[in-house]
C-alpha cells in the first residue's frame, strides 16, 4: 500500500515537474524572442539615424562648399572694385567711344548693302518680267503648233481611211476582172462575148482610174507624215524653249526670294545697330557720370567688403567647429552601432541555440497549429506563387525567432522575385539525396542560417531550415541534412 502510494506520489511529481519545465522553456523563449525584436528594431531605429546623420553632414558639407564659393565671390567682388579706379572708368568711356565708331561705321556699310541689294531686287523684278512675257508668247506658239500637228494628224487619219476604202474597191475590180476572163475563156456565145468584154473595158478603165486615185492618196498620205513630223519636231523644240525658260524664271524667282530676304534680315540688322548704337550713346552717358561718383562710392564699398570678409570668416569657423563636433557625434554613433550589432548577434545566435538544444522532443502547440494553418502558409502560398512550402518547412518556421522570420521570408521573396540576382548567393555545395537535389541558401549576418529548396522549372519547394551549424536539436545542420536524406 505504501509502494503504491509513493509510486502515485512520483508520477504527480513528475508530471508537474515536466510541466513546469516546458513552461520555463516556453517563458525563456518568449522572453529572448522579445529581446530580440526589441534589440531589432532599435538597431533599425540607429541605422536610420546614422543614415540622417551621415546626410546631414553632407548637407553640412555642401553649405562649407557655398561658403567657400560665397567668399571666392567676394575676392573676385574686392578685386574688381579695388581696380575700378577713376583711369579704368575713363578708360571705359574711351571704349565705349571706340565701339560706338565702329557701330556707326558698321551701320553705314549696312545702309550701302541695302541700297544696293534695293537695286539688284529691281533689275530682277524687271528681268522676271521680261521671262514671263516670253513664256507668255512662247505658250501662245506651242497652243499654235499643237493645234496644227493635230490638225495635220487628223488630215493623215482621214486619208488613210479613204487609201483603205480606195484600195478596197480596186481589189473587187480586179477580181470581178479575173470573173470575166474566165468566162470569156469559156467561148460563150457572141452576144454574152460583146457583153462580157464590154463590161471588160469598163473595169479597167475604172481599175486605172482607183490606181491613180492610189498613189495620189499614197503621196498626199507620205506628205502628211512629213509634215506631221515636222510639227512634232517643232512642238517638242517649244516645249523645250518653254522648259528652259520655265526653269531660268524659277531660278530668278529663287534669286529674288532670297535677295528679299536678305533686304529683310539687312533690315533686321540695321534696326538692331541702330539700337546698340543708342544703348551705347546712353551707356556712354551713363559711364561719364558713374566715373564722378565711382571715387566718393569706392572707400564705403572697400569697408563693406571687408567687413563682409570678416563675417564670412566667422561663419566658416563656426561651420568648421560644428562639423568637428559633429564628426565626433557620427564615430560615438558608428561605436555605439557596431556594439548593438555585435549583441544582437550575439543574443540572436544564444536564443537560437537555446531553442534548436530544447527541440529534441518539440511538439507544437495547438496555438502554433492554428497560426500555420490561418496566418503565415496561406499568406505565402498567395504572395509566393511559383513557391511551394512543404509542411516541415512551416514548423521549422515557427520555431525561429521573429527576426528570424523576417529574414527567412526577406530570402523567399528575392528567390521568388529576382532569382537571377539571389542565385549567386546560394551555396555552391548542394545536398544531394536519392531523388533531389537540394541547394543551400544562407539568411542572417553571420550567413549561419540555411533554407534548403529543391528549384526546377521555376518552381521553388521549400523543405526544411537550419538555424545552428553544431549543437543539438532539430534545426542543425547536421540533423537537417540527415532528416533530408532520409525523408525527402
Amino acid at each position: 500500500m505504501e509502494n503504491f502510494k509513493f509510486e502515485e506520489f512520483k508520477n504527480i511529481i513528475s508530471d508537474k515537474l515536466k510541466d513546469t519545465s516546458i513552461k520555463s522553456i516556453n517563458f525563456l523563449s518568449n522572453l529572448f524572442s522579445k529581446v530580440d525584436t526589441n534589440l531589432t528594431l532599435t538597431l533599425q531605429t540607429l541605422k536610420e539615424n546614422h543614415k540622417k546623420l551621415h546626410t546631414y553632414i553632407e548637407n553640412r558639407d555642401k553649405l562649407h562648399q557655398d561658403i567657400e564659393v560665397k567668399q571666392k565671390q567676394v575676392d573676385d567682388l574686392k578685386l574688381k572694385i579695388v581696380h575700378l579706379e577713376q583711369k579704368q572708368a575713363y578708360e571705359q568711356v574711351d571704349l565705349l567711344r571706340d565701339e560706338l565708331y565702329v557701330k556707326t561705321n558698321e551701320l553705314i556699310h549696312i545702309h550701302n548693302h541695302y541700297f544696293k541689294l534695293e537695286e539688284t531686287i529691281q533689275i530682277a523684278e524687271i528681268e522676271i518680267t521680261n521671262l514671263e512675257n516670253e513664256k507668255s508668247i512662247l505658250e501662245k506658239d506651242r497652243k499654235q503648233l499643237r493645234q496644227k500637228y493635230e490638225n495635220t494628224a487628223n488630215e493623215l487619219i482621214t486619208s488613210r481611211k479613204k487609201l483603205i476604202e480606195v484600195e478596197g474597191n480596186l481589189e473587187k475590180l480586179i477580181l470581178r476582172e479575173q470573173e470575166l476572163i474566165q468566162l470569156i475563156e469559156l467561148k460563150p456565145s457572141e452576144e454574152e462575148l460583146i457583153l462580157y468584154e464590154q463590161e471588160l473595158k469598163i473595169l479597167k478603165q475604172q481599175s486605172n482610174q482607183k490606181t491613180t486615185e492610189t498613189i495620189i492618196l499614197k503621196n498626199i498620205i507620205s506628205e502628211y507624215k512629213k509634215k506631221k513630223k515636222k510639227s512634232q519636231q517643232q512642238l517638242v523644240n517649244k516645249m523645250s524653249e518653254i522648259s528652259n525658260l520655265t526653269l531660268a524664271l524659277n531660278q530668278s524667282k529663287q534669286m529674288l526670294n532670297k535677295e528679299c530676304q536678305e533686304k529683310e534680315h539687312i533690315q533686321k540688322k540695321m534696326q538692331i545697330t541702330e539700337k546698340i548704337i543708342i544703348e551705347k550713346n546712353s551707356s556712354l552717358f551713363q559711364m561719364q557720370n558713374y566715373t564722378k561718383i565711382i571715387e566718393e562710392n569706392q572707400r564705403e564699398l572697400q569697408v563693406e567688403i571687408e567687413n563682409k570678409e570678416l563675417e564670412i570668416k566667422n561663419i566658416v569657423e563656426i561651420a568648421s567647429q560644428q562639423e568637428q563636433q559633429m564628426n565626433r557625434q557620427i564615430y560615438e554613433a558608428l561605436e555605439e552601432i557596431e556594439e548593438l550589432e555585435q549583441q544582437l548577434q550575439k543574443e540572436q545566435n544564444n536564443v537560437a541555440m537555446a531553442q534548436a538544444n530544447s527541440t529534441e522532443n518539440y511538439r507544437l502547440s495547438e496555438s502554433d497549429k492554428q497560426l500555420l494553418k490561418k496566418e503565415f502558409k496561406p499568406r505565402f502560398e498567395k504572395l509566393y506563387v511559383n513557391c511551394v512550402f512543404e509542411e516541415q518547412f512551416m514548423k521549422d518556421f515557427l520555431q525561429i525567432t521573429p527576426s528570424d522570420r523576417l529574414q527567412v521570408e526577406a530570402a523567399i521573396a528575392q528567390l521568388s522575385f529576382q532569382y537571377d540576382t539571389a542565385k549567386s548567393k546560394i551555396r555552391p555545395n548542394s545536398v544531394k539525396t536519392a531523388s533531389k537535389n537540394f541547394l543551400e541558401y544562407p539568411f542572417l549576418t553571420d550567413s549561419v542560417g540555411r533554407i534548403y529548396f529543391h528549384h526546377t522549372q521555376n518552381q521553388f519547394h521549400f523543405y526544411r531550415i537550419s538555424r545552428i551549424k553544431n549543437g543539438r536539436g532539430n534545426l542543425t545542420q547536421d540533423n537537417v541534412i540527415a532528416w533530408l536524406k532520409n525523408n525527402a
